[in-house]
């Protein structure tokens, strides 16, 4: 039987993105983008539902069994946070959790180039952050908006 904050501290180890919770396999981890397994043992609608609900309190358990869905931010002791969205697949629960780091990294620390710090600082228009699930976006994101709005010369 599984513990999902051990789960969670296993994959965090991992530097996994993710981890997800689905019926019939084993939970697994996202790390660098590819899938990776956290267990060998596979999953049962019984466990999955146990372990989900470990994490929920009571009025995010009520509002998903109302809905059959459930996107929420949950405080992780040590870890910081983690967005779960949680919902029913083939009739069982399921869950995907995203680790969202505390750190906010710097330009230099994600290695951006000048022409990404260049568009930041315009004073206007629309910047799209887009790639593959797991790839950093809350990290570049976090730097992005601590140099837009540390360093944005106002007119």
């Amino acid at each position: 039987m599984y513990d999902l904050l051990k789960l969670l501290d296993f994959a965090a180890s991992r530097n996994a993105s993710d981890l997800h919770i689905v019926v019939g396999v084993p939970p697994m981890m996202r790390v660098d983008t590819i899938l990776r397994s956290a267990g060998d043992e596979k999953l049962t609608p019984e466990e999955s539902k146990k372990l989900i609900y470990s994490v929920l309190n009571e009025q995010q358990i009520a509002k998903f069994e109302e809905t059959n869905e459930l996107d929420a931010s949950i405080p992780i002791k040590n870890r910081g946070r983690i967005r779960i969205n949680v919902f029913k697949q083939r009739g069982s629960i399921s869950a995907a959790l995203r680790f969202i780091p505390e750190k906010t990294y710097t330009f230099e620390e994600l290695n951006l180039s000048k022409v990404i710090y260049d568009i930041v600082n315009l004073p206007k228009g629309l910047v799209l952050v887009t790639g593959a699930t797991g790839s950093v976006h809350t990290p570049k994101k976090r730097a992005y908006y601590n140099i837009g709005g540390s360093y944005r010369v106002s007119s």
